[in-house]
Parts: structure tokens; C-alpha cells; sequence
């Protein structure tokens, strides 16, 4: 995928991950109940939320969304805030 434009590369995880990994992962919730181990099945869950927050947050960077990465930070359990400058300078100014 080196060759390949960012946003393409973007818009490739985006369909394995929905055409390859997704399904996996999000079955993993369904091997354990809660009630059998509680800590596996909060495990296995996380798991396929996670997927599922990377295949969108990929389609999201691919697409140009305002704030394309915010389904993975919502998955994190001590949240990033932004900086006082977010947005702002050369780095943005180029794009």
C-alpha cells in the first residue's frame, strides 16, 4: 500500500477490516456470556467495539470527516484532550 495515496490506503483498512476482521471480532462476544466470566466477555466485546472504532475511523480519514479519529478516542479509558491550538499552524495550514 505504499504506493497508494493516504486517503486510499485509508479507504483499503477500511473495507478489510469490514470484509476481513470485523465479523471475527465482533463474534467474540458471542463464544463467553457474561455470566460465565464476566472479564472475558469485557474483553472479547472490546475487542470487536474496537474494530468496529478503527474500520469507521479509517472510512472517516478517507472521507475528510471533521474529527475522523473520534470513534477510538471514545474507547479510551483516560480520553485525550485536544491542545489550546488544535487546528491551527503551519502543519495545518499545508493541508
Amino acid at each position: 500500500m505504499a504506493h497508494m495515496p493516504w486517503k486510499d490506503q485509508f479507504e483499503a483498512m477500511a473495507a478489510g477490516i469490514e470484509a476481513e476482521f470485523l465479523a471475527m471480532y465482533q463474534e467474540l462476544a458471542t463464544l463467553v456470556t457474561e455470566e460465565e466470566d464476566a472479564e472475558a466477555y469485557q474483553l472479547a466485546k472490546f475487542m470487536g467495539d474496537h474494530e468496529l472504532a478503527v474500520m469507521v475511523a479509517s472510512a472517516n480519514l478517507a472521507a475528510g470527516t471533521p474529527d475522523p479519529i473520534a470513534p477510538v478516542v471514545n474507547l479510551l479509558q483516560f480520553p485525550l484532550s485536544k491542545p489550546a491550538n488544535y487546528g491551527s499552524g503551519p502543519l495545518w495550514e499545508a493541508v
